[in-house]
């Protein structure tokens, strides 16, 4: 069974993700992690906001314990979620065409990301349809989508023309 998801985990890496990181790249100059800590950037977004209501009920209750408890709940979600975005920031942002080094010891995280995402899409069709709903999908959504972005490999920097003042690479430009 570990092989199949170690097969599954490389087909999403090698097949949609790593194709998609080198689009990003070639149309926006953004490296894997850079993508990557967009998208955990885009995941703590979605889980203040997935967050907000129990916050605002917690407030208007006015009992100390609920409302410790659910600003705890936001903190502990976005520490966790950051951490990723920690990762990819040290994640040797200028590898170059080189392998990834974080692609094998990454995995657990990507498996458990995938869980959580198919947690979410199972319970949603249950839940009532709202906000709530939508952002809890999108939070499991982002951090999938920014760990298999930052388990791609950059591509090797390309040479730049700055004798024309422009700041894309030269084989952007020439198409």
């Amino acid at each position: 069974m570990l092989k199949n998801l170690a097969n599954l985990d490389d087909a999403l890496i090698d097949r949609l993700c790593q194709p998609v990181a080198d689009w990003i790249f070639q149309s926006f100059t953004f490296d894997c992690f850079r993508t990557a800590r967009l998208c955990i950037d885009l995941s703590a977004l979605m889980w203040i906001l997935s967050q907000a209501r129990a916050a605002v009920i917690a407030a208007r209750s006015g009992i100390p314990g609920l409302i410790a408890f659910e600003v705890a709940l936001i903190v502990i979600g976005l520490g966790s979620i950051m951490t990723l975005r920690w990762v990819f920031e040290r994640g040797g942002s200028s590898q170059g065409g080189r392998a990834n080094p974080l692609r094998a010891p990454m995995f657990p995280h990507r498996f458990a990301c995938l869980l959580w995402l198919a947690l979410q899409l199972f319970q949603a069709p249950g839940a009532p349809l709202g906000l709530d709903t939508l952002t809890r999908v999108l939070v499991a959504g982002f951090a999938t989508i920014g760990v298999y972005m930052g388990a791609c490999s950059n591509r090797p920097a390309v040479p730049r023309d700055y004798r024309s003042g422009a700041w894309r690479p030269a084989e952007a430009r020439s198409r």
